[in-house]
């Protein structure tokens, strides 16, 4: 019983945590959006406890100021 709840919470927080990255670090990956429960659904304990995405990649995918857009320059 313990072990189901604790794979539904970590079902439940890798779909969140999916939910969360933007459409193209989806598709950089492979994954539409509307697909996320289903493929989470397929995960086994492994790739469950697994985090989705390092939090450099998500820093590198975050939208930059505009000014810097138009200069060429990132912040």
């Amino acid at each position: 019983m313990a072990r189901t709840l604790f794979r539904r919470w970590q079902r439940r927080r890798m779909i969140t945590a999916l939910q969360e990255l933007d459409d193209h670090l989806l598709r950089d990956i492979g994954i539409e959006r509307h697909d996320i429960p289903r493929l989470v659904a397929s995960f086994s304990d492994r790739e469950l406890g697994m985090r989705p995405v390092a939090a450099d990649v998500e820093r590198e995918h975050q939208p930059q100021d505009e000014s810097a857009v138009q200069s060429g320059f990132s912040v």
